[in-house]
């Protein structure tokens, strides 16, 4: 494949990759942006395994890793449960910024990645080299926290560090301090020192930031008893809709995938910020294992972990009914007020069997 050839697969996956973002920002079309997506990498990876600049000799080397990965990924996406999906998803983010470290070091490293860059271009493309290094570490490090915590090996408390803020001002002063020493490097040994500097910091910096919420409807594999009560009531003709926060679950759209797997109609499930004005007007509001994202004192308490976190004001309904297996906190690790609210009610235990039962009762 000649090099413009190249170039052109290249446009038409960009295109491709575009357009998968487009897809999958709606529920409808999700299965078109995948596809599109699909077909986007599997054009960008030929154009890439028979372009000019891979040999002979490195062609089985691509071929075997795509093979074997090929192989893992298929495996492990056909035998994952859906309530470890997050996990998993957590789990290729890691490598995936792993990739891009080792993609900035390989360029770094091989004199002709720069060939013919000269001035302001040679900038451009070190500091590319050097921007993302660091998004990759941070990316690895952070999803390999976050699949610690969705698995339970890694406790769920947010690590709120004395001066946590002023730790930070130092790490990002030291990454443009060493991004300087490597853009002033007149050979690959000297930048070497400064990269890998920031690369540990930026690990580091990946550890520090992740925080992961609850998912009670998940754990309990309850999404389809949620399906039949909605389909009960909306047959009796009550008024039912679904609240989504944009962190429900393990990870953003985790809640929406469950419920559209159940088959719940998309146009009573609405976000946050459409169905919190009209909680005041709400006969029963039904918080199914959530914690973090219906706690009041995200709003009320301002020394709260959480202060400032947008949540669903369940408590204004006339009533709301909290399914959990205990009182203990969420994630965040903080007590709830809404448990101990006068209009509130607690129903412990499995919500799967608690919902079989209000299902149950309602069909009789």
């Amino acid at each position: 494949m000649t090099s413009n050839l190249s170039t052109v697969a290249y446009i038409g996956a960009t295109i491709l990759f575009i357009l998968s973002l487009g897809g999958l920002s709606n529920q409808e079309t999700a299965r078109r942006g995948n596809l599109y997506g699909m077909v986007g990498m599997t054009l960008a990876i030929l154009a890439t395994v028979l372009g000019p600049q891979v040999t002979a000799a490195g062609t089985p080397w691509i071929v075997g890793s795509l093979v074997i990965g090929g192989a893992i990924g298929l495996y492990a996406a056909r035998s994952v449960q859906m309530t470890q999906m997050p996990e998993l998803v957590a789990l290729m983010h890691s490598m995936v910024g792993m990739a891009a470290v080792l993609v900035g070091y390989a360029t770094f490293v091989d004199p002709e990645a720069t060939k013919g860059f000269e001035g302001a271009a040679h900038t451009i493309h070190s500091m590319e080299i050097y921007i993302g290094i660091f998004i990759g570490a941070v990316t690895f490090s952070g999803s390999v926290a976050a699949f610690g915590k969705l698995s339970g090996r890694i406790g769920g408390s947010p690590l709120l560090l004395p001066a946590r803020h002023w730790i930070n001002l130092a790490g990002l002063l030291a990454v443009v301090y060493f991004g300087r020493m490597f853009l002033l490097a007149e050979t690959i040994e000297q930048g070497m020192v400064p990269l890998f500097v920031m690369s540990a910091i930026a690990l580091l910096f990946g550890i520090h930031m992740v925080m992961a919420p609850g998912y009670g409807m998940a754990v309990a594999q309850a999404q389809h008893t949620v399906f039949e009560i909605t389909r009960t009531l909306r047959e009796k003709g009550v008024n039912i809709r679904f609240g989504i926060h944009p962190v429900a679950g393990r990870m953003p759209g985790h809640m929406n995938v469950l419920l559209a797997e159940a088959k719940v109609p998309y146009d009573i499930v609405l976000e946050m910020d459409e169905l919190n004005e009209d909680f005041p007007d709400t006969d029963v509001a039904i918080v199914i294992g959530a914690n973090d994202i219906v706690n009041p004192a995200a709003q009320d308490d301002p020394t709260s972990p959480i202060a400032g976190m947008p949540v669903l004001e369940v408590w204004k309904a006339r009533t709301s009914i909290v399914m959990k297996r205990s009182m203990a906190s969420g994630y965040a690790g903080v007590d709830n007020p809404l448990f101990y609210k006068d209009n509130n009610r607690m129903l412990f235990g499995d919500a799967k069997k608690m919902l079989d039962e209000v299902l149950l009762v309602l069909k009789s």
